[in-house]
């Protein structure tokens, strides 16, 4: 059997006490919960959608999608090599943004629920 270390107690106390002391500390009109909501589904799904072209999910796609309309000229296989390069170079900014859009949309899907219930 796992024993559960205080701190993980500790820190579940911590959020029961919130979600129980929420409604009292919190009066949001319902409109605002709707808006708080709609705008999380957004981030949500842009977030979502941002994180799988992260990871690379539609690579494949748009690699065939080049392979039918590609042209022989050697400017352009030129400039599709050091366009490739560029991509790489600033790919490592957008790694985490998606990942993080993701997360607020959760966050504001999650508090909207919540505080809705009460």
């Amino acid at each position: 059997m796992k024993t559960v270390s205080k701190k993980t107690v500790l820190i579940y106390l911590t959020a029961a006490a919130c979600l129980i002391l929420l409604p009292v500390a919190v009066n949001i009109p319902i409109e605002y919960l709707n808006l708080f909501f709609m705008v999380g589904l957004l981030l949500f799904i842009a977030g979502g959608f941002m994180w799988m072209m992260n990871k690379g999910v539609y690579n494949a796609i748009f690699n065939n999608f080049k392979k039918i309309l590609r042209h022989d000229s050697k400017l352009e296989t030129f400039v599709a090599e050091q366009d490739a390069e560029l991509k790489d170079k600033r790919n490592f900014r957008r790694t985490g943004s998606g990942l993080w859009v993701l997360s607020m949309g959760i966050l504001l899907i999650v508090f909207s629920t919540i505080v809705s219930m009460y």
